[in-house]
């Protein structure tokens, strides 16, 4: 008797390495030094692919996957934007 096999494919996402975008207000800001300051400092988390500041808004926008999180992201901005 032949014994047949059966390959089993397993196919998943691993959902925390999906990128995912997060926003903040941040009253703080009032000119370009302090978005570059801001932007400088979130750029070096590792995980953070992108980070838009609008001055005019005082609103920032930040793409990441792991390791960053949404709460090493909002621990950073507490500590650089002083608030």
């Amino acid at each position: 008797m032949k014994k047949h096999s059966k390959k089993r494919y397993i196919n998943y996402t691993k959902k925390e390495n999906e990128m995912k975008n997060i926003s903040y207000k941040i009253p703080n800001i009032h000119c370009n030094h302090c978005a570059h300051t801001i932007k400088m400092e979130l750029s070096e988390l590792k995980g953070v692919e992108s980070v838009q500041v609008d001055v005019n808004e005082k609103e920032i926008k930040v793409a990441y996957k792991q390791p960053a999180s949404e709460q090493k992201i909002r621990d950073l901005l507490i500590v650089v934007s002083n608030i």
